[in-house]
């Protein structure tokens, strides 16, 4: 804000300039509440994985990796598919082609860990 004065020095108007700041505002709520849902899912109890509909691992919990025995590191980039064996892997397969159909999906998985151990999971997949 400006004050502007006459010549014998009264005030006559103020002057005031505004900048668009719309754009940065919806920025910076965006950021908070992506760091409040990176707080919710990275002090989950649950493994939380993501990834594309290909089955390519985009981003993993630490508590994922943890249960499975590999860094985020590791996993992300990999198909899904990399961490179960046998018939497991079509069972995914054919989960993943029916998804788009039928919305969620929940049961049992069986996924092999770095150790070559099994883990068993309860699996809740959502598009």
């Amino acid at each position: 804000m400006t004050a502007v004065y006459d010549d014998e020095g009264r005030h006559i108007v103020n002057i005031g300039m505004h900048t668009d700041i719309t754009d940065r505002r919806k920025a910076e709520k965006a950021q908070e509440s992506e760091k409040h849902y990176s707080e919710i899912v990275e002090t989950a109890e649950e493994g939380i994985a993501v990834h594309e509909p290909d089955g390519t691992i985009t981003y993993v919990n630490q508590r994922m990796a943890d249960m499975l025995g590999y860094s985020r590191e590791e996993l992300i980039g990999n198909l899904s598919t990399d961490f179960v064996d046998g018939e497991e892997k079509k069972l995914v397969i054919q989960t993943r082609k029916n998804l788009k159909y039928d919305g969620s999906f929940t049961r049992e998985r069986k996924m092999s860990c770095k150790d070559g151990s099994t883990l068993w999971t309860l699996t809740n997949l959502t598009p």
